[in-house]
C-alpha cells in the first residue's frame, strides 16, 4: 500500500485526499477478501454480505448533484400466457416504437420525453440489473439518452415478445411469448403445464401476433364436411369468427396466430388438401383478443356442428356440451371464471374457485380443478401448499397424462427446494413446510468504469476535461410470504476524480427505501429516499408514500416528505416539506381510470405551493389517452396541462401519437423568488423582502412553455419501419424585477425528424437506424444526420458503431460543422460479468468567414465492466 502512494501522486496525478480514500477502500477490500477466502460461507451468502459492506463504505464522503433516474422499478409477473415484465419510470414517457418487431436477443424501445424542460436533467445512461432464469432470460434493462430516450432489454437468448405502454405512460409491459424456433413458440420448462389442457394447444398462443389463416368462409350456418383433427390444430388456436360485410354475415373458421405473413404461408401446404381455399390475412385486434372465447373443440364434431357452436358454450373436459340448467352448469361456469382469473394473473381468485370445485361432490371437473389448484398456488408463490396439492392429486389420480405433468411439477418443486437454500428467519424448530412458505432473494449489479474526455483547440491546445473512476451499485432485497412482500432498494454511485483540480470525490444516492406490500389487498407503504411523479409529487423526495385499497374501484394514497433538489442532500431538508392525499378511481367501463389529488408544500415557514389536480386515463385496444392537470389554488395559476394520445390503425399497421403540453417553467413555487437574489433559500430572502414581495418575484421568475407534437410510426414490412414527427414549441419571456434583467421569449421553434429502422437485415437480432432532423429556432437552423447500428457478432460479443453529423447555421452568419463517430463494444465473458468499451471522437469546425475559422478535436473513452448477482 505504501508503494502505491508515490505512483498515484506523481504518475497518475491523483490528489492527496483521493489517495487516502482510495487506499482506505483498498484496505477494506483486502480485509473482505481475507474474510471470503477463509470463510465457509457459500458464494451467494458472501455476495450478500459484500453488497452490504460496499454500500456502507462507498458512500462515506461528500455527495454531489446528479441527474435524476428514469428507471424506477422492474417486476416480473408469472402468468399462464407467459411472463409479463413490468418496467416503471419516474416520469411519463410516450412509447413510439420498438425493434426488432417480434423477436430477438435485444429489444430497443424508442420513447419520447414530454417535459422538454427536464431534458437536460436526464442521465445519459442508467441500468437495472435482473437475475436471468430459464423462464425469464432477461439480464439487464438499460436506459440511454443520446438524442432520444431509448430503453433496451437484454436477454441471454432470443425470445419472442409483445410490447405496450401502460395507461399512465409511466411504464412498459413486455410479455415474453417464448423462444422462437420451438413448435409452440415457448421454451419448454421442466414441470411446466398449460393453464387448461385442450386440443387447441393453448400454451404459447399469442393473440398480439397479427396474422391468421382463414381456413373456410361461408354465408351459411354450416361450414360443411368433416373437420380433420390435424396436428396444426393442437399447436395453434382454432376458432370461429363472424364478419359483417355489406349487410351479410360471413362465418369464418380461422387458425392463429403468426408474427408474419411468410410464417403463416409456410403452413398452407399442410392445409390445402383439406382447405383448398385457405388464405392468410391480418385479423383485427378485437377479434384476436376475443378469440379465447371463440375457441372450438374438435372431439367428434363435424363442420356443421362446429358452425353452430355458440361462443359462450360450456364444455366438460372431455369436450361434451353442458346442458343449460343442468347441475353441471354451475361448475362449468366456475371453471371458466377460474380460467380467466389465471389468464389475468388473479391467482387468489383462481385458488378460491378451484378449491370450491375440487371439494364439491364428484363431478367432471374434480380432477382438473385439483391439478389447477396446485398450479395456481405455485404461481401465487405458495410452494408448500402447491406441493401438498400435487401429492394429493397423485394419490387420487396416479395414472394419466395429467398425472405425469403433476409428477414433473412436484419433482421440480422438490429439486428447487434442495438447490436453493432459503434463509432461516425463525428458530430451527420450524417445520420444513413452514420454512418453505418464506421466500427471499437478493439481486442487483455493480459496475466500475474509467471515464476520460479531452480536447485540442487551435487557441488553447490540449486540455483534459475529465478523468475519473465511476462506481455504481444497485441492490434489491425481497422477502415474500403468501400475499406479503418486503422490499429494500439501494441505488447509488461514487466517482473518484483523477484531475488535479481540487474536485472532491463525488457520491450519488438515488434510492434508499423500504417498501411493504400486501399484494392481494393492494396495500403498500414505502419509506425512505424514492421518486414519484404523480399525485402532485414532483420527483425525488425523502419521506413516506402509503396506499390503501378501499374496494375494487377506489384506492386512497397519502404522501409526506421533503423534496430532494439534488443528491447533495444526504439527509432530509427539514426546512422544506410537503404533504398530500390522492385517490385512484376505476376502472370504469373497462376503459377509464381517474386520479385526484391535493398537495401542499411549505419552505422556511411560508407557503411554497398548494395545488389540486388529477389524471384521466383512457385505455382500449388501439387507443390510449392520458391527461394530467396541476392547478395552484394559492396563485390561481395553471401549472401543468399535459395530454398524450396514442392511436393504432391495425389495418394499415400505423401508429399515430400526439402531445399537447403546457407548463410553467420552472413549476411555480414561492421558492422561485430566490433566482438572481444571491441567497440559497427562501428564509434568507425573507430577511430583506416581505412574503408578498417574494410571491411577486416568484411569479416574475416563472415563464410558460407550450409544446405540440404530432408523430407517426409506419410499419413498412416485417423488417422495416418509419417514424416521423413534427414539434412546435415556445417559451414566454419574464419581466425585469428585483435586480434581475428581463428575459425575452423564444418565439415559436420548430423541430422535424424522421427515422428509418431496420431489424434482422444481415443477421437475426441486428438493428440499424438512419435518422434525419431539422431544427428551426430563433437563433439558428440545424440539420442533423445520424446512423446507429447494433450487430451481434456472437452471442457474447456485440458491436455498436454510431455516427452523427451536424450542420448549424447561426443567425450571425457563422456556420458550424460537427462530425462525431463512436464505437461501443459489449462482451459478456460470463453470465454475470460483462465488459464494455465506448470510444468516440468529435471534430468541430466553426467558420466566421473564409479567413477566420477555428477547429476543435476532442475524444472520449468509457471503459469498464458490470457484475450481476
Amino acid at each position: 500500500m505504501r508503494l502505491l502512494r508515490p505512483v498515484l501522486e506523481k504518475v497518475c496525478c491523483v490528489p492527496e485526499e483521493n489517495i487516502r480514500l482510495l487506499l482506505m477502500n483498498m484496505m477494506q477490500l483486502t480485509i473482505i477478501k481475507k474474510i471470503i477466502l477463509e470463510s465457509t460461507m457459500r458464494p451467494r451468502e458472501w455476495i450478500r454480505v459484500l453488497s452490504v459492506i460496499l454500500s456502507l463504505f462507498l458512500f462515506a464522503s461528500q455527495p454531489v448533484q446528479a441527474a435524476g433516474r428514469v428507471l424506477q422499478r422492474l417486476d416480473v409477473e408469472e402468468s399462464p400466457n407467459g411472463p409479463l415484465i413490468h418496467l416503471r419510470f419516474n416520469l411519463p414517457l410516450l412509447y413510439i416504437t420498438h425493434a426488432p418487431r417480434t423477436e430477438g436477443e435485444e429489444l430497443d424501445i424508442t420513447l419520447k420525453l414530454q417535459d422538454t424542460t427536464s431534458a437536460g436533467t436526464l442521465p445519459e445512461r442508467e441500468s437495472l440489473p435482473y437475475k436471468a432464469s430459464r423462464r425469464v432470460p432477461l439480464t439487464e434493462v438499460r436506459f440511454r439518452n443520446p438524442e432520444a430516450p431509448v430503453v433496451t432489454l437484454f436477454f441471454n437468448h432470443r425470445v419472442r415478445y409483445e410490447v405496450r405502454s401502460t395507461p399512465d405512460f409511466r411504464g412498459l409491459e413486455i410479455r415474453l411469448i417464448g423462444e422462437p424456433g420451438s413448435e409452440t413458440g415457448t421454451t419448454p420448462v421442466a414441470g411446466e403445464t398449460p393453464v387448461e389442457p385442450a386440443s387447441t394447444g393453448e400454451a404459447g398462443i399469442d393473440p398480439s401476433l397479427p396474422y391468421v389463416i382463414n381456413l373456410a368462409s361461408t354465408l351459411e350456418q354450416a361450414l360443411g364436411g368433416k373437420i380433420p383433427d390435424l396436428p396444426l390444430f393442437h399447436r395453434y388456436r382454432l376458432y370461429l369468427a363472424d364478419h359483417v360485410e355489406e349487410g351479410k354475415t360471413w362465418h369464418r373458421l380461422r387458425l392463429g396466430f403468426f408474427g408474419s405473413k411468410e410464417e403463416a404461408e409456410a403452413l398452407l401446404p399442410q392445409l390445402k388438401e383439406y382447405f383448398p381455399e385457405a388464405w392468410v390475412t391480418r385479423a383485427p385486434a378485437e377479434e384476436r383478443e376475443r378469440s379465447a372465447d371463440l375457441v372450438i373443440n374438435l372431439a367428434g364434431r363435424t363442420a356443421e356442428e362446429v358452425a353452430q357452436i355458440p361462443v359462450t358454450e360450456l364444455r366438460t373436459p372431455e369436450g361434451k356440451p353442458v346442458q343449460p340448467g343442468s347441475p353441471e352448469e354451475r361448475q362449468a361456469r366456475l371453471m371458466e371464471e377460474a380460467r380467466r382469473a389465471m389468464a389475468l394473473g388473479n391467482y387468489s381468485r383462481a385458488i378460491q374457485i378451484y378449491t370450491k370445485v375440487s371439494e364439491s361432490p364428484p363431478n367432471p371437473w374434480s380432477r382438473q380443478a385439483l391439478e389447477f389448484l396446485g398450479l395456481a398456488r405455485e404461481k401465487k408463490g405458495q410452494r408448500a401448499q402447491a406441493r401438498l396439492v400435487y401429492e394429493q392429486f397423485l394419490k387420487e389420480y396416479p395414472e394419466g397424462e395429467d398425472a405425469r405433468r403433476v409428477q414433473q411439477r412436484l419433482t421440480a418443486l422438490l429439486t428447487a427446494g434442495e438447490s436453493k437454500p432459503r434463509k432461516v428467519l425463525r428458530k430451527a424448530k420450524r417445520t420444513e413446510v413452514a420454512e418453505r412458505e418464506v421466500e427471499y432473494e437478493v439481486f442487483g449489479g455493480w459496475s466500475q468504469f474509467y471515464r476520460r474526455e479531452a480536447s485540442n483547440t487551435d487557441e488553447q491546445g490540449f486540455a483534459l476535461s475529465d478523468s475519473a473512476l465511476v462506481n455504481d451499485l444497485d441492490v434489491t432485497g425481497r422477502i415474500r410470504k403468501d400475499q406479503y412482500e418486503l422490499d429494500a432498494r439501494f441505488t447509488g454511485g461514487y466517482t473518484l476524480n483523477f484531475l488535479n483540480n481540487g474536485t472532491p470525490p463525488e457520491n450519488r444516492i438515488s434510492d434508499a427505501y423500504l417498501e411493504f406490500l400486501q399484494t392481494e389487498a393492494d396495500h403498500s407503504l414505502r419509506l425512505g429516499r424514492q421518486s414519484h411523479s404523480s399525485d402532485g409529487v414532483l420527483g425525488r423526495f425523502d419521506g413516506l408514500l402509503a396506499g390503501y385499497r378501499f374496494n375494487r374501484m377506489l384506492r386512497f394514497k397519502a404522501v409526506a416528505g421533503m423534496p430532494v433538489a439534488s443528491t447533495v442532500e444526504t439527509g432530509p431538508d427539514w426546512d422544506r416539506y410537503f404533504y398530500g392525499v390522492s385517490a385512484d378511481i376505476g376502472q370504469i367501463a373497462q376503459a377509464w381510470d381517474f386520479n385526484l389529488f391535493f398537495i401542499e408544500q411549505r419552505a422556511d415557514g411560508v407557503l411554497d405551493r398548494r395545488a389540486v389536480g388529477g389524471e384521466v386515463r383512457y385505455f382500449r385496444p388501439g387507443v390510449s389517452i392520458f391527461t394530467l392537470l396541476d392547478y395552484d389554488i394559492f396563485y390561481s395559476k395553471l401549472n401543468t396541462f399535459l395530454m398524450l394520445g396514442n392511436f393504432s390503425i391495425d389495418k394499415t399497421r400505423t401508429n399515430i401519437n400526439i402531445t399537447l403540453d403546457y407548463r410553467t417553467s420552472p413549476l411555480l413555487t414561492t421558492s422561485n423568488a430566490i433566482q438572481g437574489q444571491g441567497v440559497s433559500n427562501l428564509g434568507n430572502l425573507l430577511n430583506t423582502v416581505t412574503e408578498e414581495q417574494a410571491q411577486d418575484l416568484a411569479e416574475d421568475r416563472t415563464a410558460e412553455t407550450s409544446t405540440i407534437t404530432l408523430g407517426l410510426t409506419q410499419q413498412l414490412s416485417e423488417k422495416f419501419q418509419l417514424t416521423a414527427d413534427i414539434t412546435a414549441t415556445g417559451t414566454t419571456g419574464t419581466p425585469a424585477s428585483g435586480g434581475v434583467d428581463e428575459v425575452l421569449g423564444t418565439g415559436t421553434d420548430f423541430f422535424y425528424s424522421t427515422q428509418l429502422i431496420g431489424s434482422s437485415l444481415f443477421k437475426p437480432g441486428d438493428v440499424s437506424i438512419v435518422g434525419l432532423r431539422f431544427s428551426d429556432v430563433s437563433t439558428a437552423n440545424t440539420i442533423t444526420f445520424t446512423f446507429n447500428t447494433r450487430y451481434p457478432v456472437t452471442r457474447e460479443l456485440r458491436v455498436n458503431p454510431r455516427l452523427r453529423f451536424d450542420h448549424r447555421k447561426n443567425n450571425g452568419f457563422t456556420e458550424q460543422y460537427t462530425f462525431r463517430p463512436e464505437l461501443r463494444i459489449d462482451y459478456r465473458l460470463k453470465r454475470w460479468l460483462q465488459f464494455e468499451i465506448d470510444l468516440g471522437g468529435e471534430w468541430l469546425w466553426q467558420e466566421q468567414d473564409a479567413a477566420d475559422s477555428t477547429k476543435t478535436v476532442s475524444y472520449f473513452a468509457n471503459l469498464g465492466y458490470r457484475m450481476e448477482f
